[in-house]
């Protein structure tokens, strides 16, 4: 028999649900008709970060991380938005993949960051106890077509892989806005996140999508020199083109873009907004 859609799983990009949820791919199937997912299993690691220590843990799974899907997208939207947004970006997503030469418009450059913010609005509810990404956020990118431009940051790398393992890296940040501000807490003790960054690798196109609630935090901090010269910012655009592919970036500077924004927030400490 059929499995019966569960009532309280609603799309994550309607806020009071439009339809039975459908599993969707953070990495597109399309891809694996270019590069292979051929991994076996893979592990994953979370780091909680409590006021007096941390825990570390570790989870082995089966499969090629590549192949995970969610089951929070509704069949409205994934055959919907999310398609139309698909068909677009394919044509300019293929040449970055494959790192074939390609000019990047302004518009290109848009369609591309709106579709790197869907797959990271998505990848939010790998695990939806940790889920960072307001709901005002993913209505902004369903009715206006494009990432919020001012909570956040997108930027787009050449990179051939050596050693570098990670697919996927996220950082989840909870910020306090303001001096009279209460830090949610989950059940185990850990503080909400409302600010996180995301770095994953599609062939050989690196991401990293970074957001916050706050405007303030994410227009003061972001990814300067020398970084900052070795990767592009697409959102907000500020490039009339971008030529590519741009010199590969290397397995220490992949895992450096993936921790910086995370690290120089938490170096701060907590900020203050206001």
């Amino acid at each position: 028999m059929p499995k019966k859609p569960n009532p309280k799983r609603r799309c994550i990009f309607y806020r009071d649900g439009c339809g039975r949820c459908t599993k969707e791919d953070v990495w597109p199937t399309w891809v694996s008709q270019y590069i292979p997912r051929d991994i076996e299993n893979y592990t994953a690691g979370f780091t909680k970060v409590f006021p007096e220590h941390m825990e570390e843990t570790r989870t082995k799974h089966d499969g090629d991380p590549r192949s995970r899907r969610v089951r929070f997208v509704c069949a409205k939207c994934n055959s919907g938005w999310m398609s139309v947004l698909q068909n677009r970006a394919k044509p300019i997503l293929l040449p970055l993949i494959m790192g074939e030469k390609i000019v990047l418009s302004q518009n290109a450059q848009r369609i591309v960051a709106t579709w790197c913010a869907m797959s990271v609005m998505t990848s939010d509810w790998f695990y939806p106890d940790r889920q960072a990404i307001p709901q005002e956020q993913r209505d902004w990118l369903r009715d206006k077509g494009e990432p919020p431009p001012d909570t956040w940051k997108i930027w787009i790398a050449n990179y051939e892989r050596n050693n570098w393992v990670n697919h996927w890296a996220r950082n989840l940040i909870p910020v306090l806005l303001g001096k009279e501000d209460v830090a949610e807490f989950s059940a185990d003790g850990v503080p909400r996140p409302n600010t996180q960054t995301t770095s994953f690798v599609v062939g050989k196109l690196y991401i990293h999508a970074y957001s916050s609630i706050s405007s303030t935090l994410v227009e003061k901090i972001g990814i300067r020199p020398p970084l900052s010269n070795i990767i592009c910012q697409i959102w907000p655009v500020r490039e009339h083109f971008v030529a590519w592919p741009t010199t590969p970036i290397t397995d220490r500077q992949a895992d450096d873009l993936a921790g910086l924004i995370a690290g120089t927030i938490d170096m701060l400490g907590k900020p203050n907004e206001g």
